[in-house]
């Protein structure tokens, strides 16, 4: 469950790693292994599906903070990248031509870029791709969104509505129309029974 490619399965592995994991009922785990199921439970529970997305507030390329909660959209789209990393460089031309394809539709893109070792490549190819979305960068090395957010690999994009709850992540860009789609339908369906 910690590792499906489901959506959303990592919160079965937290609840069983909470409810089940203690030294009382899996005597059979060593305590070294018991304090790992730990750690990653609670690495794991911020950012479970349905939960509010946790604060990131990081500057862009002209040193001014932009806090994710600040964003006033239907849906955003946090897309932890690297400029140089060879899947990136395939994902992010896809995910420019979807932003431009919604641009008006309530949904706004909060890029991360997570190699901060040369900001002037960075600006480079946001001015060479236009890439006109919110973009940010931890280069003043005062967060932690890998550990935060669990990225392990590049690009991660995760998928948080109105109210900056997380309805998915870590999905692959062809899934993200579908994602918002399906949200949007289950919205209008509860409106519908509320009236």
């Amino acid at each position: 469950y910690e590792a499906s490619n489901i959506i959303g399965m990592d919160a079965v592995f937290v609840h069983m790693a909470k409810k089940y994991y203690t030294p009382e009922l899996a005597y059979w785990v060593s305590a070294s292994q018991l304090e790992r199921i730990k750690e990653r439970a609670d690495q794991l529970e911020p950012i479970l599906v349905g939960k509010s997305c946790p604060e990131i507030v990081l500057p862009d390329t002209a040193k001014v903070m932009h806090a994710l909660d600040s964003i006033k959209a239907r849906y955003t789209v946090v897309y932890f990248w690297d400029y140089d990393c060879g899947y990136c460089q395939k994902v992010t031309p896809k995910l420019i031509k979807w932003y431009d394809s919604i641009k008006g539709e309530g949904i706004e893109v909060y890029a991360v870029e997570l190699n901060e070792n040369n900001l002037g490549m960075w600006n480079a190819y946001i001015d060479k791709h236009k890439l006109d979305w919110i973009n940010v960068s931890d280069i003043f090395h005062t967060s932690d969104v890998h550990h935060q957010f669990d990225i392990i690999s590049t690009p991660i994009i995760y998928v948080l509505d109105e109210n900056k709850r997380i309805i998915a992540k870590k999905i692959e860009m062809d899934e993200l129309n579908k994602v918002i789609m399906h949200d949007m339908e289950i919205k209008d369906m509860q409106k519908q029974s509320s009236k």
